[in-house]
């Protein structure tokens, strides 16, 4: 037993799938459900996580790094998301049709492996987002652990901060396709410039970073840079400026914003 309760409930949870397999992005959310599962079932848990070129690739090492700080078993399935022609098109639901790529992925090896149930680690406060992925992991029957326990993002951050897990302190990081705007062609071109770009940002002392990158009717790529320190940005724009010379770079002077990319959307 813990000093929390918000942790004991959610190993009681865990405890009670028998054995699971976490999708793991190695991100505040999934860490936490890790690190419980871990201490509910021990050698019956696993985390898995899935590699795609929409992955950054930080997050992948940063997945590898934690998975072993945890003592968790770790499993890496690697993916190619852009095969999926219906993905790399781009629409609305993208994110559904990605879930379901990657997921079902997880469910095979989690079925070859003997595994009883898949976890996510999606909380509470996802439910108010426009976030087709979680549907379709509904219905493919993925566990929310951190949803069943009553979890919020402030309840996670709160409890990895008292593990002392290095994650407590990891900005969100959302797939690259997310800034891609929708039925705009995603292409390993423009993820991978994405990636080299919010690294180069993130080396400058910025912690929260999203390069939206649009393409034009004409072929040009423009980047809409969204930080969270706008005033700094504007101090050091000539050498942001220079990132990447096949770019023109612009700022969002509102800042960083979650979900920005959905704004143009009208949930159902």
């Amino acid at each position: 037993m813990s000093n929390d309760k918000r942790l004991d409930g959610l190993i009681a949870v865990l405890n009670g799938y028998g054995s699971v397999a976490v999708a793991f992005s190695g991100g505040a959310d999934s860490s936490l459900v890790a690190y419980a599962a871990y201490a509910a079932l021990g050698e019956d848990s696993q985390a898995v996580h899935v590699s795609s070129q929409t992955v950054p690739k930080r997050d992948s090492e940063d997945a590898e790094k934690l998975a072993r700080e945890i003592g968790i078993r770790a499993i890496t399935l690697n993916v190619d998301i852009l095969d999926d022609l219906s993905f790399s098109g781009n629409p609305p639901d993208r994110c559904g049709i990605c879930k379901a790529v990657l997921m079902k992925e997880v469910i095979e090896h989690a079925r070859s492996s003997g595994i009883a149930e898949i976890a996510d680690g999606a909380v509470i406060d996802d439910l108010s987002d426009y976030r087709p992925g979680h549907r379709v992991a509904d219905k493919l029957g993925i566990k929310h652990p951190l949803i069943e326990t009553g979890l919020r993002k402030k309840d996670v951050m709160e409890l990895l901060n008292g593990l002392g897990l290095s994650s407590a302190g990891k900005a969100p990081s959302p797939c690259l396709a997310s800034r891609i705007p929708y039925r705009q062609t995603i292409t390993s071109l423009k993820l991978k410039k994405i990636d080299q770009m919010e690294n180069i940002v993130r080396g400058n002392g910025f912690r929260t970073v999203r390069v939206r990158l649009h393409e034009t009717t004409s072929g040009e790529m423009i980047a809409v840079l969204e930080v969270d320190d706008v005033m700094r940005a504007l101090e050091m724009w000539d050498e942001l400026n220079e990132m990447d010379p096949e770019v023109r770079l612009l700022l969002d002077p509102k800042g960083y914003r979650m979900g920005s990319m959905n704004e143009v959307l009208t949930a159902p």
